[in-house]
């Protein structure tokens, strides 16, 4: 007889090729047999859903709001101007992010046929430079004023 389990069938590609000895607590008249490979897979499986059951359950950190004064960091390459920013940083990483940028003002920009809500940024690493980034590539790192967050829609 030959262990049941599906996933020690396709573990092997075959079927469980596993002495008749090796399989535990039933007798030859039972319609499923397992080995003992099968149980302890069985047990890794059953443990493994209960951690990611717990990890599911666990509660999420508040979101953190953009508005004036936010300090937010947004990816090298979906910062504009480019042209500027490439003099200043010349061999970007793949995910290099600019850190120090705080959020000045928000507004709606056409590039080609899309329109956009952009987020102004100003920098100590760009200084005479107003930057900006579509508020879906945006991450918040701290909140800015109370009073002045942007959680209406502009367009």
């Amino acid at each position: 007889m030959r262990c049941r389990m599906w996933w020690c069938r396709m573990a092997r590609g075959v079927f469980c090729c596993h002495r008749r000895e090796d399989f535990l607590g039933h007798n030859r008249k039972s319609p499923i047999f397992l080995c003992r490979n099968s149980i302890k897979l069985c047990r890794k499986i059953i443990s493994f859903f209960f951690y990611k059951k717990i990890i599911l359950t666990m509660v999420r950190p508040p979101t953190l709001r953009l508005g004036k004064g936010a300090r937010c960091r947004v990816l090298v390459k979906n910062l504009r101007p480019s042209c500027e920013i490439t003099e200043c940083i010349l061999n970007p990483l793949p995910r290099q992010h600019v850190t120090d940028l705080v959020a000045t003002r928000r507004g709606i920009i056409t590039r080609g046929r899309s329109t956009y809500e952009a987020i102004f940024f100003m920098s100590a690493t760009f200084p005479d430079l107003e930057l900006h980034a579509a508020k879906r590539y945006t991450l918040v790192d701290t909140e800015g004023y109370p009073d002045r967050f942007w959680t209406t829609v502009l367009y």
